[in-house]
This record gives structure tokens, C-alpha cells and sequence, in this order.
């Protein structure tokens, strides 16, 4: 009696402390995946960043080497696996002065640029622009910066980031146990996600029980960067339709360049949960058990 007693007591607390094991795990877990995604989607925004620094250490100094700057700049952009399109304009009082298009660029993304160019509205200072662009079975991360000069001219420079492309490219090289990984712009459209279809797409369904500015919310600022805040995740449980399985659902967001991106990490319950307090229970009652029948053996001897 007095053993079952004991082992009745024991069990909740061999719970607890099996669920707080396991939350340690995930947030290990969580931690790691969001610097690959930080660390991975800061890469493909760096080139954006170092045309802008091109041109004002260029302003600073008057280089006249800043068309061959920025080309390399443009180039070493599109010689990225993941990066299709790049392009330099110069406009000399809103009118197109030169534009120049890496090799990799094709004909639909020449009209559009032209297009956009000849049609955008040039303000003063910097302007960053950040889309996502669908065309047939591709979905690009369109990215672009538009710098004007004190001396009327304007300098335009952008490249598309192929997200199918960086997709394969994310889940060959991170093939990371335990979760899966799904990352939205700040206004919930996917830029990364274990089924290809939804890429391009506003993932309402993520966004039913968690509104996307209490996420955006939920960051600590360090020296103007965003840093991964895993105590204050926003957290819910609930069913993934990719996996068909009650999930622990956790989110934050990573800084990458202007933007906030959100991260959407889900671990299954079953496995990450259920089957290892099961376990430890189970392994548990073995040891008592045996405990229990040695102890009785030695009674009656």
C-alpha cells in the first residue's frame, strides 16, 4: 500500500519536472533555429546594405569609381545561388541615364525595372523597398534601394532573391530534428516553409489565435538590432495542418535589414511531451518495482 502510495505521489511531480526538461530542449532548439534563420536571411540582405555604404563613402570622398562599385556590388549579388535578378540605374534629373543588368537577369524583370523606374516617384534620402513578387511557378523577395543626390541624380539598385530557390537550398543544409521552421515578412506573407505551396502566401491560419503586432511587439533592442527574446516567445497550443499533429507553437521575430521578420517554430506535443513523460514513467515503475520485489525477497528471507 505504502508503495503504491508513494508512487501515486511521485508520478505528478516526475511530470513536472519532465515538462520543464523538455521546455529547456525546445527553447535550445528555438534559440538555434532562429540564429540560422537571423544569420541566413541577414546574408542574402547584406548586398542591399553594402551598395547603400558604397554610396555615401563614394558621396564623402567624390569616387568616380562608384558606377564600377556598385556593378560589382550588383554582380556579386546575382552570383548568389539563390539571387536571379540584379540591376544598377543611374537617373540624371529623373530621366534614365544608364541602367545595367547583371547576366543572369531576364527579360521580365528588364521590363518591370524599367517600368518601375520610369514610373516611381523619387524622394529625398534613402528609400528601401521590400516585396514579394510572384511570377508563374517562381516566388522572389524583391529588394531594392533608391538613394537620391544633392546634385539632382539618383541612384537605383536592387536584385531578386528567389525564395523556392532558397528553400531547397535552407532545408538541404539545415535538416535540424525536433520542429519545424516557418518565417513570414511583418505583414504574415511566407518567405520559408516546409511545403513550397504556401511560399508567396499570407498565412492567415497562423495568425487565427495570435495578432501579428503582438508579435512584432515582442523584441528586446540591443545597439539597434533585434535580438531573439525566448522568455518572451508567445507561445499557444495548437493543430499543424502540415503535420496533423497538436503542436507547441512559439513565435518571435529576428531584424533583418528595415524589416522585422517572424519566426514560427512548432514542436509536436506527442513526441516532444507525451511520449517522454510516458517513458520516464514507465522506467520509473520498472526501478520501483524491482526495488519493491527485492525488498520482499529479503522480508521473507
Amino acid at each position: 500500500v505504502i508503495f503504491f502510495l508513494g508512487n501515486s505521489l511521485i508520478t505528478p511531480k516526475i511530470t513536472s519536472v519532465t515538462e520543464n526538461l523538455i521546455e529547456d530542449i525546445v527553447q535550445g532548439n528555438l534559440k538555434s533555429k532562429e540564429k540560422i534563420i537571423d544569420f541566413e536571411f541577414n546574408q542574402l540582405n547584406s548586398f542591399i546594405l553594402d551598395s547603400e555604404k558604397i554610396i555615401d563613402n563614394s558621396l564623402l570622398k567624390e569616387d568616380q569609381n562608384l558606377k564600377e562599385k556598385l556593378q560589382f556590388t550588383s554582380d556579386l549579388a546575382a552570383s548568389n545561388t539563390n539571387i536571379t535578378n540584379s540591376f544598377v540605374c543611374f537617373l540624371n534629373d529623373s530621366k534614365i541615364d544608364d541602367i545595367i543588368f547583371s547576366g543572369s537577369s531576364t527579360k521580365v524583370y528588364k521590363h518591370t525595372i524599367i517600368d518601375f523606374v520610369n514610373t516611381i516617384e523619387i524622394a529625398e534620402g534613402a528609400l528601401f523597398i521590400d516585396d514579394i513578387v510572384k511570377e508563374k511557378d517562381s516566388v522572389f523577395n524583391r529588394k531594392i534601394l533608391l538613394k537620391k543626390l544633392s546634385d539632382n541624380r539618383t541612384i537605383i539598385t536592387g536584385y531578386d532573391i528567389n525564395l523556392i530557390s532558397f528553400w531547397k537550398y535552407f532545408s538541404e543544409n539545415y535538416k535540424g530534428e525536433g520542429g519545424y521552421a516557418v518565417v513570414t515578412n511583418s505583414e504574415g506573407v511566407c518567405l520559408l516553409h516546409p511545403e513550397t505551396k504556401f511560399i508567396g502566401v499570407k498565412l492567415n491560419s497562423f495568425f487565427k489565435n495570435v495578432d501579428i503586432e503582438d508579435v512584432l511587439q515582442k523584441k528586446e533592442t540591443t545597439n539597434d538590432y533585434y535580438t531573439p527574446n525566448n522568455s518572451n516567445n508567445i507561445k499557444i497550443k495548437t493543430t499543424s495542418s502540415f503535420l496533423g499533429l497538436e503542436v507547441l507553437r512559439y513565435y518571435n521575430t529576428v531584424k533583418v535589414g528595415e524589416s522585422s521578420l517572424i519566426v514560427i517554430v512548432s514542436f509536436p506535443v506527442d513526441i516532444y511531451l507525451k511520449e517522454s513523460i510516458v517513458n520516464i514513467k514507465r522506467y520509473f515503475s520498472w526501478i520501483s518495482m524491482l526495488a519493491f520485489v527485492t525488498f520482499i525477497k529479503k522480508k521473507k528471507g
